[in-house]
């Protein structure tokens, strides 16, 4: 089992429902990495309204159980059914502040023109953008 280094609670000067929201998304061969980062990474997360896909938003509700300090957003479909997609809308309306997206650049995506739209859009928009563990930390 692995150890994880815990990053230190601090205090946020803004409350989740202040911020837009930040995005957390990880392909099926990165879910592990995914958990991994949320886990070391718990404290600085917990500061800011989190939505994703449906299966990144379940592992974060199992990670963070029933914690009153976490807040989450809306839940989007999983990405080849219109989740990123949902992301992109949710970007170019300004709801949007940042995604943290661990794509698995090793597989094939039926739905790659909606991860490059939201590639682009964050870029458009100004959004921070990371796409793997080592740009996340």
């Amino acid at each position: 089992m692995k150890t994880f280094h815990l990053d230190a609670d601090f205090e946020s000067m803004f409350e989740p429902n202040e911020m837009r929201l930040l995005a957390l998304v990880s392909h099926n061969n990165m879910k592990e990495s995914m958990k991994e980062f949320v886990i070391a990474n718990k404290n600085l997360l917990k500061k800011f309204r989190l939505t994703g896909t449906q299966s990144t938003m379940m592992m974060l509700k199992d990670i963070f159980k029933d914690e009153p300090d976490i807040t989450y957003g809306p839940i989007c479909a999983s990405g080849p059914l219109g989740g990123d997609a949902q992301l992109v809308a949710m970007t170019v309306m300004g709801q949007l502040g940042g995604c943290i997206f661990f794509i698995d650049p090793m597989d094939s995506h039926p739905h790659n023109v909606d991860i490059e739209c939201l590639c682009r859009q964050c870029n458009v928009h100004n959004i921070l953008m990371t796409s793997n563990p080592t740009t996340a930390t």
